[in-house]
């Protein structure tokens, strides 16, 4: 009986999930047609590795455990609730998950290997910010102090790096437009993505 009225739930849950899909194709659309990957390339080599490069049968889950803005699993309560969703047919499948918490990962999985996500160095946050915005071209002299103002302020996340990128890539490139973005980055990014969760 119990499980009958998780359902509904669950359907509202997946509805949830959709929507920040297409959120989230929205943001790329908007931000550049290439794939911009800086400063996570051995993150991204570890966890191909762990999905797969092993050959255990067994279904194994893979939590990625990091600050504000990588987070979906947030409770030991709402992992449960999703959980059975997902059953071990011995077929060697992996889940990945992310959470801000590690009490989260370890009773997801406490046998697992968290793999916790680093976060951008300055350069490499304005090195990301800059490729978002001006894909090839120079950015103007003018803009290149506020620009790094504005990638610092994003705490070294890519996701809220690439929704500033996302904004600013939509307004004119102009000191007073970004200077009101710089001077508070959180509240920008907070308008611009219901995904990004702080």
């Amino acid at each position: 009986m119990e499980d009958k009225k998780k359902l509904p739930e669950l359907d509202s849950f997946m509805e949830q999930v959709k929507l920040v899909e297409m959120e989230d194709k929205k943001m790329l659309s908007s931000t550049s047609s290439t794939s911009v990957v800086v400063g996570i390339d051995e993150d991204l080599m570890q966890l191909k590795d762990r999905l797969i490069g092993q050959q255990q049968k067994k279904l194994e889950i893979v939590p990625i455990v990091g600050m504000g803005g990588i987070a979906d699993i947030w409770s030991t309560k709402f992992w449960d609730e999703i959980r059975m969703c997902f059953l071990d047919n011995n077929n060697g499948s992996r889940i990945v998950i992310t959470t801000r918490e590690s009490d989260v990962a370890n009773y997801a999985d406490y046998s697992s290997l968290k793999h916790p996500v680093q976060l951008l160095s300055e350069f490499e946050s304005w090195n990301l910010l800059h490729q978002l915005v001006f894909v090839e071209e120079e950015c103007p002299p003018e803009l290149q102090d506020i620009g790094r103002k504005i990638a610092n302020g994003c705490s070294g996340l890519p996701l809220a790096i690439a929704v500033i990128g996302g904004l600013l890539s939509m307004i004119k490139r102009s000191e007073d437009g970004w200077e009101k973005i710089g001077n508070n980055v959180i509240a920008a990014i907070a308008r611009n993505a219901i995904v990004f969760c702080l």
